[in-house]
C-alpha cells in the first residue's frame, strides 16, 4: 500500500485528486470502508472486486474477487453485470444479475458497499464535499473529527512502524475551559475552540495532522520527528495560542492558554495506548500549573 497522504487542509478536495472531469460518469463510494472515495469510469468494461487485479479494487463486508463488472458504451449506456458473487449485486434493494443505469443510481455490492452512478456534469463537487464534511470533519471546528482522526491514525502508524519512521503524539486541553462558557456563555466558548482550532491548523507543518478528540481537547500527530523536536513544536503552539486576542461574540476579548502531554511512538506497538500515556503527561501539566506541554517516554505496553 502507498504511503497515505496526510494533510489537514481541506482533505475533501484530496478526494478528488487524479479524478478526470472530462470523463462522463463516475462512481462514488456512500458507504463502507471508502466512503467518499471517486473512481473514474472509462467507455468499456471496469470490473469491481476485493482483488487488487479488478480495476477498482473495493473494500466492505461479503465482497467478492471480482464481485461485478460496469460496462460504458460509446453512446452512454451503462450497465451492470454480477459475475456470480456470493453475496450478491442489488438495486433499490431488489438482487439483480445484468441491469441498465442511470446517473444517480445507488447500487450494493454485498451487504455493506453501496456506490452511486454520477455524471460528472452533475454537482458532483457539492455531493463530495457533503459527505466528507458530514462524516470526516467536526462541524464547529473544521478539524477532523474523532473518528476520522483514529482512520488516519491506523494508516499513519501502520506506515511508521513499516518504514521505521520516527513520530510523536499529543493531546491538548485548552485550560479553565468551563469557566469560560460560565462567565461568557457557550457562543463565546464555541469561538475559542473555533479559533484555537484554526491556530492548531495554521501553525502544523504540512504532513501533520490535527483533530479535535472531544469538548476542548485536541490531538495532534507528529509526523517524521523525535520528541524533542515535536516537543518544540507544542511549545510553538502553545505560545502563539496564549498570545492570541480571541473576539468574542458580544464584543471584547480574552486570551486563553492550553496544556498538554505528548510521546514518541517510536517504542509504542499500540498508538492508543501512547495516546493513554499522553493524556498522562496532560494530566502533569494541569497539576504542574497548567499552561505547559509535558513529554513523557512510553512505560512497556506488553
Amino acid at each position: 500500500m502507498d504511503e497515505p497522504l496526510t494533510e489537514n487542509l481541506n482533505l475533501a478536495t484530496s478526494q478528488l485528486q487524479g479524478f478526470n472531469f472530462q470523463d462522463s460518469y463516475c462512481l462514488v463510494v456512500m458507504s463502507g470502508p471508502d466512503k467518499g472515495a471517486v473512481h473514474n469510469l472509462s467507455v468499456g468494461q471496469t470490473t469491481l472486486g476485493r482483488s487488487e487485479r479488478t480495476d477498482i479494487p473495493v473494500t466492505g463486508k461479503g465482497i467478492s474477487r471480482v464481485h461485478a463488472t460496469l460496462e460504458v458504451t460509446e453512446d452512454g449506456i451503462v450497465s451492470l453485470k454480477d459475475n456470480g458473487s456470493t453475496n450478491g449485486v442489488f438495486l433499490s434493494g431488489i438482487r439483480v444479475v445484468d441491469t441498465r443505469l442511470s446517473p444517480g443510481d445507488v447500487f450494493g455490492l454485498g451487504p455493506e458497499l453501496k456506490l452511486r452512478l454520477e455524471s460528472t456534469d452533475g454537482g458532483l463537487h457539492e455531493l463530495i464535499q457533503d459527505m466528507y464534511r458530514s462524516s470526516k470533519i467536526d462541524a464547529l471546528t473544521n478539524l477532523l473529527n474523532r473518528r476520522a482522526f483514529e482512520e488516519r491514525m491506523d494508516e499513519e502508524f501502520s506506515v511508521t512502524k513499516r518504514h521505521g519512521m520516527a513520530a510523536c503524539l499529543a493531546i491538548i486541553d485548552i485550560d479553565h475551559f468551563k469557566s469560560i462558557n460560565d462567565n461568557y456563555g457557550h457562543d463565546a466558548g464555541d469561538e475559542v475552540l473555533r479559533q484555537v482550532a484554526g491556530l492548531l491548523k495554521d501553525k502544523v507543518r504540512t504532513g501533520d495532522l490535527v483533530g479535535r478528540w472531544g469538548g476542548e481537547e485536541f490531538v495532534v500527530y507528529v509526523r517524521q520527528s523525535d520528541l524533542e523536536g515535536a516537543k518544540t513544536l507544542l511549545d510553538r503552539l502553545r505560545v502563539s495560542v496564549s498570545e492570541t486576542d480571541i473576539p468574542l461574540p458580544g464584543g471584547g476579548s480574552l486570551r486563553v492558554t492550553f496544556s498538554g502531554g505528548i510521546v514518541s511512538l517510536t517504542e509504542s506497538s499500540d498508538w492508543r495506548v501512547a495516546l493513554t500515556r499522553a493524556d498522562e503527561g496532560l494530566y502533569q501539566s494541569k497539576q504542574g500549573g497548567r499552561n505547559r506541554v509535558t513529554e513523557l517516554r512510553m512505560q512497556d505496553d506488553a
